[in-house]
Protein backbone atom coordinates (compact mmCIF):
# COMPACT_ATOMS: atom_id res chain seq x y z
CA UNK A 1 0.00 0.00 0.00
CA UNK A 2 1.85 3.48 -0.80
CA UNK A 3 2.13 5.63 1.71
CA UNK A 4 -0.16 8.38 1.90
CA UNK A 5 1.36 12.00 1.69
CA UNK A 6 0.73 14.94 3.95
CA UNK A 7 -2.15 17.23 2.60
CA UNK A 8 -0.63 20.18 3.91
CA UNK A 9 2.51 19.37 1.96
CA UNK A 10 3.11 21.46 -1.50
CA UNK A 11 5.18 19.49 -4.21
CA UNK A 12 7.59 21.44 -6.08
CA UNK A 13 9.91 19.04 -6.78
CA UNK A 14 8.32 16.42 -9.04
CA UNK A 15 11.73 15.31 -11.02
CA UNK A 16 13.84 14.27 -7.63
CA UNK A 17 13.89 10.20 -7.61
CA UNK A 18 13.86 10.74 -3.86
CA UNK A 19 17.13 8.66 -2.64
CA UNK A 20 18.39 9.73 0.59
CA UNK A 21 21.36 11.29 1.50
CA UNK A 22 22.61 14.74 2.22
CA UNK A 23 24.05 15.51 -0.89
CA UNK A 24 20.68 14.46 -2.67
CA UNK A 25 18.32 16.39 0.05
CA UNK A 26 20.71 19.51 -0.28
CA UNK A 27 20.07 19.65 -4.17
CA UNK A 28 16.36 18.78 -3.35
CA UNK A 29 15.67 21.57 -1.53
CA UNK A 30 17.53 23.82 -4.16
CA UNK A 31 15.10 22.21 -6.97
CA UNK A 32 12.02 23.40 -4.36
CA UNK A 33 13.62 26.84 -4.04
CA UNK A 34 14.02 27.82 -7.41
CA UNK A 35 10.30 26.48 -8.32
CA UNK A 36 9.34 28.34 -5.70
CA UNK A 37 11.21 31.54 -6.82
CA UNK A 38 9.79 30.96 -10.16
CA UNK A 39 6.26 31.38 -8.35
CA UNK A 40 6.51 34.76 -6.98
CA UNK A 41 5.63 36.70 -10.21
CA UNK A 42 6.13 34.03 -12.59
CA UNK A 43 9.91 34.58 -13.13
CA UNK A 44 13.24 34.37 -11.83
CA UNK A 45 13.38 38.44 -11.74
CA UNK A 46 10.44 39.76 -9.66
CA UNK A 47 8.65 43.07 -11.46
CA UNK A 48 8.03 45.81 -8.78
CA UNK A 49 8.33 48.74 -10.82
CA UNK A 50 5.73 51.76 -11.29
CA UNK A 51 7.23 54.99 -12.97
CA UNK A 52 6.10 58.23 -13.24
CA UNK A 53 6.79 61.85 -13.69
CA UNK A 54 8.17 62.33 -9.83
CA UNK A 55 10.00 58.97 -10.25
CA UNK A 56 11.84 60.08 -13.13
CA UNK A 57 12.97 63.36 -12.03
CA UNK A 58 13.93 62.05 -8.92
CA UNK A 59 17.09 60.57 -10.17
CA UNK A 60 16.44 57.37 -8.02
CA UNK A 61 18.74 54.39 -8.75
CA UNK A 62 17.24 52.08 -11.31
CA UNK A 63 18.62 49.22 -13.49
CA UNK A 64 21.06 47.24 -12.48
CA UNK A 65 20.49 49.48 -9.19
CA UNK A 66 17.08 48.67 -8.64
CA UNK A 67 16.30 45.32 -6.74
CA UNK A 68 13.52 44.11 -5.57
CA UNK A 69 13.14 41.70 -2.49
CA UNK A 70 10.47 39.63 -1.29
CA UNK A 71 10.88 38.26 1.87
CA UNK A 72 8.98 35.31 3.15
CA UNK A 73 8.43 32.44 6.08
CA UNK A 74 8.18 29.00 5.29
CA UNK A 75 8.87 25.98 6.11
CA UNK A 76 10.02 22.47 4.52
CA UNK A 77 9.51 18.94 6.12
CA UNK A 78 12.40 15.93 5.93
CA UNK A 79 11.70 15.30 2.24
CA UNK A 80 12.35 19.38 1.26
CA UNK A 81 8.56 19.89 0.99
CA UNK A 82 6.83 22.90 1.48
CA UNK A 83 4.69 22.81 4.39
CA UNK A 84 1.95 25.09 5.11
CA UNK A 85 0.76 24.61 8.28
CA UNK A 86 2.49 22.69 10.88
CA UNK A 87 0.32 22.37 13.87
CA UNK A 88 -3.30 23.12 14.92
CA UNK A 89 -2.53 26.02 16.60
CA UNK A 90 -1.08 27.92 13.73
CA UNK A 91 -4.55 27.08 11.31
CA UNK A 92 -6.25 29.70 14.60
CA UNK A 93 -3.36 32.01 15.20
CA UNK A 94 -1.51 32.42 12.22
CA UNK A 95 0.95 30.79 10.01
CA UNK A 96 4.58 31.26 10.73
CA UNK A 97 7.13 29.55 9.15
CA UNK A 98 10.82 28.85 10.55
CA UNK A 99 13.05 29.20 7.45
CA UNK A 100 13.71 33.06 6.06
CA UNK A 101 13.78 33.25 2.09
CA UNK A 102 14.41 36.44 -0.06
CA UNK A 103 13.09 36.34 -3.88
CA UNK A 104 12.75 32.11 -3.26
CA UNK A 105 16.19 31.70 -1.98
CA UNK A 106 17.74 30.50 1.39
CA UNK A 107 20.44 32.46 2.76
CA UNK A 108 20.16 35.11 0.35
CA UNK A 109 23.52 37.42 0.14
CA UNK A 110 23.81 40.40 -2.80
CA UNK A 111 27.31 41.18 -4.40
CA UNK A 112 27.23 44.96 -4.83
CA UNK A 113 29.44 47.44 -5.87
CA UNK A 114 30.53 50.27 -4.20
CA UNK A 115 27.21 52.53 -5.45
CA UNK A 116 23.78 53.38 -4.12
CA UNK A 117 21.19 51.10 -4.59
CA UNK A 118 17.43 50.95 -4.13
CA UNK A 119 16.19 48.19 -2.99
CA UNK A 120 12.12 47.44 -3.10
CA UNK A 121 11.01 45.25 -0.04
CA UNK A 122 7.92 43.35 0.36
CA UNK A 123 6.83 41.10 2.75
CA UNK A 124 5.56 38.17 0.99
CA UNK A 125 4.80 36.21 4.65
CA UNK A 126 1.15 34.87 5.64
CA UNK A 127 1.61 36.48 9.49
CA UNK A 128 4.86 37.65 10.33
CA UNK A 129 5.92 41.31 10.95
CA UNK A 130 9.88 42.23 10.31
CA UNK A 131 11.39 44.62 12.03
CA UNK A 132 14.01 45.46 9.28
CA UNK A 133 17.31 47.02 9.93
CA UNK A 134 21.05 47.01 9.38
CA UNK A 135 23.31 44.74 11.26
CA UNK A 136 26.08 47.88 10.92
CA UNK A 137 23.34 50.68 12.19
CA UNK A 138 23.13 52.42 9.42
CA UNK A 139 19.87 54.31 8.89
CA UNK A 140 16.85 52.94 6.98
CA UNK A 141 16.62 55.54 4.14
CA UNK A 142 12.90 55.22 3.33
CA UNK A 143 12.09 56.99 0.33
CA UNK A 144 8.73 54.98 -0.41
CA UNK A 145 5.79 52.86 0.81
CA UNK A 146 2.35 50.97 -0.44
CA UNK A 147 1.49 54.06 -1.80
CA UNK A 148 4.44 55.05 -3.66
CA UNK A 149 7.18 57.79 -3.43
CA UNK A 150 6.88 59.78 0.00
CA UNK A 151 6.98 63.22 -0.08
CA UNK A 152 11.02 63.38 1.29
CA UNK A 153 13.08 60.84 2.03
CA UNK A 154 13.21 59.86 5.86
CA UNK A 155 15.64 58.47 7.89
CA UNK A 156 14.76 55.82 10.66
CA UNK A 157 16.72 53.40 12.45
CA UNK A 158 14.17 50.13 11.26
CA UNK A 159 11.48 49.73 9.61
CA UNK A 160 8.47 47.66 10.31
CA UNK A 161 6.75 45.43 7.73
CA UNK A 162 3.50 43.44 7.88
CA UNK A 163 2.36 40.98 5.54
CA UNK A 164 1.54 42.32 2.24
CA UNK A 165 3.56 45.58 2.90
CA UNK A 166 5.54 47.58 0.86
CA UNK A 167 9.25 50.03 1.69
CA UNK A 168 11.06 51.43 -0.83
CA UNK A 169 14.65 52.03 1.03
CA UNK A 170 18.55 53.27 -0.34
CA UNK A 171 21.34 51.73 0.82
CA UNK A 172 24.65 53.72 -0.16
CA UNK A 173 27.80 51.60 -0.49
CA UNK A 174 29.67 54.20 -2.48
CA UNK A 175 31.57 54.57 1.25
CA UNK A 176 32.30 51.10 1.98
CA UNK A 177 35.76 49.17 0.80
CA UNK A 178 35.31 46.17 -1.70
CA UNK A 179 34.95 43.25 0.80
CA UNK A 180 33.01 45.03 3.38
CA UNK A 181 29.65 43.24 4.58
CA UNK A 182 26.53 43.51 6.31
CA UNK A 183 23.51 42.43 6.98
CA UNK A 184 19.49 42.89 6.69
CA UNK A 185 18.31 41.99 9.98
CA UNK A 186 14.92 41.79 11.36
CA UNK A 187 15.24 42.55 14.99
CA UNK A 188 13.61 41.19 18.20
CA UNK A 189 10.52 43.21 19.49
CA UNK A 190 7.39 42.33 21.41
CA UNK A 191 4.63 41.02 19.84
CA UNK A 192 2.30 42.34 21.29
CA UNK A 193 3.12 46.12 21.01
CA UNK A 194 3.86 45.64 17.12
CA UNK A 195 0.95 44.54 16.73
CA UNK A 196 -1.09 47.40 18.33
CA UNK A 197 1.23 49.65 16.52
CA UNK A 198 -0.49 48.09 13.24
CA UNK A 199 -3.91 47.67 14.70
CA UNK A 200 -3.70 43.84 15.74
CA UNK A 201 -5.67 42.76 18.91
CA UNK A 202 -4.00 41.38 22.33
CA UNK A 203 -5.79 38.08 21.40
CA UNK A 204 -4.55 38.05 18.12
CA UNK A 205 -0.81 38.77 18.29
CA UNK A 206 -0.70 36.27 21.24
CA UNK A 207 -1.86 32.98 19.41
CA UNK A 208 0.01 33.77 16.16
CA UNK A 209 2.80 31.38 15.59
CA UNK A 210 2.64 29.33 18.36
CA UNK A 211 4.63 26.07 18.19
CA UNK A 212 7.29 27.92 15.15
CA UNK A 213 10.90 27.66 15.85
CA UNK A 214 11.42 30.73 15.03
CA UNK A 215 8.31 32.81 17.31
CA UNK A 216 7.07 36.19 16.01
CA UNK A 217 9.80 38.86 17.77
CA UNK A 218 12.72 36.83 17.63
CA UNK A 219 16.11 38.65 16.17
CA UNK A 220 17.10 36.90 12.70
CA UNK A 221 19.23 37.78 9.84
CA UNK A 222 17.23 37.92 6.73
CA UNK A 223 19.84 38.42 3.80
CA UNK A 224 23.56 39.05 3.46
CA UNK A 225 25.27 42.43 1.30
CA UNK A 226 28.93 42.15 0.19
CA UNK A 227 30.62 44.68 -1.47
CA UNK A 228 32.34 42.86 -4.15
CA UNK A 229 33.86 45.87 -6.70
CA UNK A 230 34.14 49.42 -7.09
CA UNK A 231 31.45 51.85 -7.72
CA UNK A 232 30.13 55.10 -8.27
CA UNK A 233 29.98 58.38 -5.65
CA UNK A 234 27.77 59.90 -8.27
CA UNK A 235 24.12 59.54 -6.60
CA UNK A 236 22.60 62.41 -4.58
CA UNK A 237 19.63 61.87 -2.23
CA UNK A 238 16.92 64.51 -3.63
CA UNK A 239 15.31 66.58 -0.95
CA UNK A 240 12.04 66.46 -2.49
CA UNK A 241 10.54 63.19 -3.92
CA UNK A 242 7.09 63.48 -3.99
CA UNK A 243 4.02 66.63 -4.16
CA UNK A 244 1.21 64.71 -1.60
CA UNK A 245 -2.08 64.93 -3.90
CA UNK A 246 -5.09 66.18 -1.95
CA UNK A 247 -8.72 65.81 -3.22
CA UNK A 248 -11.70 68.12 -1.80
CA UNK A 249 -14.72 65.76 -0.87
CA UNK A 250 -18.11 67.70 -1.47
Amino acid sequence: RPAQRDPRAVELDRDRDGQEGDAEHEEGLEDVLEALALRIGGHEEVELREEDDEEAAAGLPSGEFEIPLVIQDRSFDAANQLVYVNNHMQVMGGFLGDRILVNGKLDHSLALSASAYRLRLVNGSNSRIFKLAWSDGTPMQLIGTDGGLIDKPARKPYIALAPGERADVIVDLSSRPVGYEMQLLSLSFSAFQMGMGMGMGRGMMGGMGAGSALPLGQEFPVMRVRVARRGSANFRMPARLSTPGFHRIE
